[in-house]
């Protein structure tokens, strides 16, 4: 049995301002070879200033990862981006984070990665950081992995998120002229939030993020309504985004995820 253990970081200053600090950690300490495995890109973000997310909004720019592979390494799988926050700039309503944030890389290991290999993955970031003004930022990070002996349990999602292929959480999403309609089931217990649950939309220009959502209870769980942006251009064939309950509050209670990740198809209909 092979894994992959984590041995070194190496994290490099973003910019001379220093707003945002970037480093990578192992989510787990053993992956088997030929296994997923997850890789954490660690953002400090300085007090006071946010940063945004792949849907920023009506204004900002788009958070970009860029990942150094070594040979043998494919792309991320998936790459989970934690529950954004809305900010008002200048008047518009953009998403993003501030503060300390983890946005988690499942990567998979080659089968040839055996006990003594090292491989050095690197990442680059560029973002815009915005307080009373707008900085342009990047930064890079390093992370030295060795193949070893033993196993580990390998975590399937962000912490706090509940993923879209939950077993507990189902998601079907329906479009009218003026309006997105999102309808989530779950067990008994698990949807009890209503007020102040607010959907994030990955696709920009889709959802207008400054209109008022509605949800309400239904037979099975939730639905919420959203109003669509003014001007859409195209109309996806599928919605994915992230459910999250209201600041302070989680969906399995206390100690529960804050957001449920949404991936429906999404059809005509009300």
């Amino acid at each position: 049995m092979v894994s992959i253990l984590a041995v070194a970081v190496f994290a490099a200053s973003p910019s001379e301002d220093n707003l945002v600090h970037v480093s990578i950690s192992q989510v787990e300490h053993h992956v088997r070879a030929g296994r997923p495995f997850t890789l954490s890109i660690d953002l400090e973000i300085e007090k006071g200033w946010h940063i945004y997310w792949i849907n920023p909004g009506e204004t900002g720019t788009p958070t970009t990862i860029d990942w150094q592979l070594p040979k043998g390494f494919e792309k991320p799988v998936k790459t989970i981006w934690p529950v954004p926050e809305r900010f008002t700039d200048s008047g518009l309503t953009s998403y993003g984070y501030q503060g300390k944030i983890q946005i988690q890389a499942r990567f998979k290991a080659p089968a040839g990665f055996v006990p003594g290999k090292k491989a050095k993955f690197g990442v680059d970031l560029s973002w815009l950081a915005s307080k009373e003004l707008n900085k342009a930022g990047e930064g890079s990070a390093e992370l030295v992995v060795s193949g070893g002996a033993g196993g580990g349990a390998a975590l399937l999602s962000h912490p706090s998120i509940i993923a879209s292929d939950s077993l507990t959480v189902r998601s079907t999403a329906t479009h009218s002229e003026d309006f997105l309609y999102l309808n989530i089931s779950a067990p008994t217990g698990l949807l009890r939030i209503v007020e102040g649950a607010y959907f994030f939309a990955e696709e920009p220009g889709l959802l207008d993020p400054a209109g008022e959502q509605s949800v309400e209870r239904s037979k099975y769980g939730l639905r919420v309504t959203i109003p669509k942006s003014q001007v859409v251009d195209s109309i996806p064939k599928r919605i994915k985004g992230i459910l999250a309950a209201p600041p302070g509050k989680h969906w399995f209670g206390s100690k529960g995820a804050h957001g449920i990740e949404i991936d429906a198809e999404l059809k005509p209909g009300t």
